[in-house]
């Protein structure tokens, strides 16, 4: 154990130091997987024909890439994607590249270079989904969605989708979410958004519209390829899903007193951040703090739904779920630590009694003042990489 604790943060590291012994949870260390490696995979994909086999005669492909909130090196994949496209004899006028946001903001500037690189961008036409124009109706779901996706997607003669699997709140990431919600229409992503069986919903959807060739990631700590699966939507996904399972799942049952979870590497804005915030709260102690570490570049960010203003406003998701109304029953206090947000910004999408630090002097005292009397008891966990961990 040790007293200091050590975060990525943002493109540096951030270190204070505690007067409590930590335990740091981390994903399993696991190498980067070389170029020659990454590419050997396209020749041997699972579950369908090579990509420049089933690229042969089509005049329309799109390939679909998750955005700059999930930690894809399109820029590495891209390339290869191309390369295979250009052996079928596949023209780069034909080849569109759709940026799948959802329901989150468009990219643009640095966004698109940090993602694709600068070759990338001056070979293919990208543009970003438009979740509100530009769709074809495909119907309802058994759950009652109505299936608005993208209509370049649905008139492609061949779609390629380009993800990561990591944990999310309903499983893990990649395989068909790049579809659904990656490029629905907004009204198909509230309806989804508001469903207890969001994941049968976000599946079945997937399934009927579906691509043909998955490109799907598993990255470690230092956001390298450690795996990388490709091939039928369906199995190269749950390959990628079991070896991710071994790389992300922690089997950690001890509550603490203080949990610090750190948004890395979805820390580019606050509503991405908190997706850390069930990760920490199942390690907390009754009367406990959580503090999520985030450094939100772009501040609060934006995002359709959950944006003060937005069809499913956060603020008042926070007073209802479930979290919060834990929080409350057992006396827990949240603080958002973060060198670039106010309070004011803050309390738009979190309730007023959230705790809003900004330098790491201030947040120790807080913690001391918080938990006087307990100076020798206290437990501290560390998350240094919270949204990589799936804890059982």
């Amino acid at each position: 154990m040790s007293n200091l604790v050590n975060l990525p943060f943002g493109d540096g590291m951030l270190k204070f130091e505690l007067p409590w012994p930590t335990t740091t949870l981390l994903p399993k260390d696991v190498p980067g997987i070389s170029k020659e490696e990454i590419e050997s995979v396209f020749k041997a994909p699972l579950g369908a024909e090579r990509l420049s086999t089933l690229a042969k005669g089509k005049e329309k492909v799109v390939i679909l890439v998750d955005d700059i909130y999930r930690p894809t090196p399109a820029h590495k994949l891209v390339p290869i994607i191309l390369k295979e496209l250009k052996m079928a004899g596949v023209k780069e006028e034909n080849v569109k590249i759709i940026i799948a946001i959802g329901a989150h903001r468009p990219h643009v500037g640095q966004d698109l270079i940090k993602k694709f690189g600068r070759e990338v961008l001056s070979s293919v036409e990208i543009f970003n989904h438009n979740p509100y124009q530009n769709l074809t109706y495909l119907g309802v779901s058994i759950r009652g969605t109505p299936i608005y996706i993208n209509k370049d997607i649905v008139e492609a003669d061949l779609k390629i989708g380009v993800g990561c699997i990591i944990p999310h709140s309903i499983g893990f990431g990649g395989g068909g979410k790049i579809i659904f919600p990656g490029v629905a229409g907004i009204e198909s992503i509230v309806r989804n958004h508001s469903l207890s069986e969001r994941k049968k919903d976000i599946d079945e959807i997937a399934l009927k519209v579906r691509v043909d060739f998955l490109v799907n990631v598993v990255v470690n700590t230092k956001l390298e390829i450690a795996g990388i699966f490709v091939g039928d939507m369906v199995a190269a996904h749950r390959k990628g899903i079991t070896f991710a399972k071994q790389i992300y799942v922690i089997d950690a049952k001890e509550r603490t007193d203080i949990v610090i979870a750190n948004s890395y590497p979805a820390d580019v804005d606050l509503i991405q951040a908190t997706k850390v915030l069930n990760t920490g709260y199942s390690l907390l102690k009754e009367g406990g703090t959580l503090v999520l570490a985030t450094p939100a570049r772009d501040r609060i960010g934006y995002h359709a739904l959950y944006q003060k203003g937005g069809r499913l406003p956060m603020i008042e998701r926070a007073t209802r779920r479930d979290t919060m109304k834990n929080r409350e029953r057992k006396k827990q206090n949240l603080i958002i630590f973060s060198p670039n947000l106010t309070a004011k910004e803050v309390h738009q999408i979190f309730p007023s009694d959230a705790i809003v630090i900004n330098s790491t002097e201030n947040l120790v005292n807080r913690l001391e003042n918080l938990h006087v009397g307990k100076h020798n008891k206290i437990i501290v966990t560390v998350l240094p990489f919270a949204p990589l961990i799936k804890l059982v």
